[in-house]
């Protein structure tokens, strides 16, 4: 085939420019065929034409070229290592070669994508690494793609499904999915569950002048390993229909069931007691003995007011009560209340509503709602593992 000069010219051109050689004979001469064995013959061929035509170029105009291929290879260096130490700052610390490759691959794309001023041979050089692997990563990061998408849909339905309110771990345990993969994808994709905060006008109740204060006997040992002997419980408001309920719950620390709870228009001292009964109640119908068990609370006015006490101490139940003004004492049945306020909604629901609403929510969670800590089993199972370990031991 005979080569149009301007065509030279132009294949020249295009060539010290950064353009790669294959890439330009595609252009300027599409319809010639270059077979497997040829690969070699466009960037020879235009060497060739190039060195035909520096025959008449001087000294000073080469040193000058060889200058600007010099100044240039300083470009694709610094703006390499630019980002590679924003996106892998320990890539020099890589032992394993795939993922070496990988990440090199992935600073190539990068840089490309913003400067397409660099060819991708310029860029594969510098790192000594071939075109067939550079569209391997690229075809591999288009299924990754498609599959980060697919588990999106997944999760977001999952995510929205709960008002946004169930965080991966959670998520995880709903889709038995890895855990670190739904965290990658949430924070990819911006999925945030929304968090519980401090209400500072948190209703507080001055102590009863009858009231007595024990000690603190639990003393934060909230990892149990047995039912039916440590529970923690404790008071908390709802604000609904311009109104506020009160929600008594003791919660078992081994199993995290709720064994008891009581929802009262009142915070008064009737609401404790009743929580107590129907925790007595619960005690009988499954056969169990009161006089093993602890219960810890804060030292709010209804905890250490002394009928309290006596009722506690007529049933044979230890009382524990957390140090004043250390909420990170109860810390067990206060994370509850945070969760729970988060996963229901309540504030346009009258009393019978809400009563409802939280009967199904604590039978929900007691059968339903896999622990993280707890080897992602629900209250019921996990307690039932428990007893079950301690009978074989």
């Amino acid at each position: 085939m005979k080569f149009k000069e301007k065509d030279k010219e132009k294949a020249i051109k295009m060539y010290e420019e950064g353009i790669n050689a294959e890439e330009i004979f595609k252009k300027i001469f599409p319809d010639m065929d270059i077979s497997n064995y040829q690969k070699d013959y466009p960037s020879k061929t235009i060497a060739y034409w190039i060195r035909k035509k520096n025959k008449g170029i001087d000294n000073k105009t080469l040193k000058l070229r060889k200058l600007q291929k010099e100044i240039k290879a300083l470009e694709i260096k610094v703006a390499l290592m630019e980002k590679e130490s924003v996106l892998f700052p320990t890539l020099r610390k890589e032992i394993k070669l795939k993922r070496i490759k990988e990440k090199k691959f992935k600073i190539i794309y990068e840089v490309k994508k913003e400067n397409n001023y660099f060819s991708l041979k310029e860029l594969l050089d510098f790192y000594s690494l071939s075109y067939s692997g550079y569209y391997k990563y690229l075809k591999e990061k288009e299924k990754r793609k498609e599959k980060d998408e697919n588990l999106f849909q997944a999760i977001n339905l999952v995510f929205e499904d709960n008002r946004k309110k169930k965080g991966y771990r959670q998520i995880s345990m709903i889709l038995n999915l890895n855990h670190k993969q739904v965290h990658r994808i949430m924070k990819k994709y911006g999925l945030r569950a929304e968090i519980r905060r401090i209400n500072k006008s948190r209703v507080r109740l001055k102590k009863n002048q009858e009231n007595i204060a024990v000690k603190n006997i639990l003393n934060r040992k909230f990892k149990q390993k047995t039912p039916y002997e440590f529970t923690s419980t404790d008071i908390t408001y709802l604000k609904h229909k311009n109104r506020f309920s009160f929600l008594s719950v003791v919660k078992d620390l081994a199993s995290g069931e709720i064994l008891s709870w009581r929802l009262s228009k009142k915070m008064n001292l009737d609401l404790v007691l009743k929580t107590i009964d129907d925790l007595k109640g619960y005690f009988e119908k499954n056969n169990l003995e009161l006089n093993k068990l602890l219960i810890h609370s804060d030292q709010g006015f209804q905890y250490t007011n002394r009928i309290y006490h006596n009722r506690l101490k007529k049933l044979k139940i230890t009382q524990s009560m957390s140090r004043r003004g250390n909420s990170v004492d109860n810390a067990p049945i206060e994370s509850f209340f945070g969760h729970m306020k988060d996963e229901i909604e309540y504030t346009n629901l009258n009393f019978n509503q809400l009563h409802d609403l939280i009967n199904n929510y604590m039978i929900e969670y007691n059968q339903q709602r896999k622990q993280w800590d707890r080897k992602k089993m629900t209250p019921i199972e996990y307690r039932n593992f428990l007893l079950n370990f301690a009978h074989k031991s």
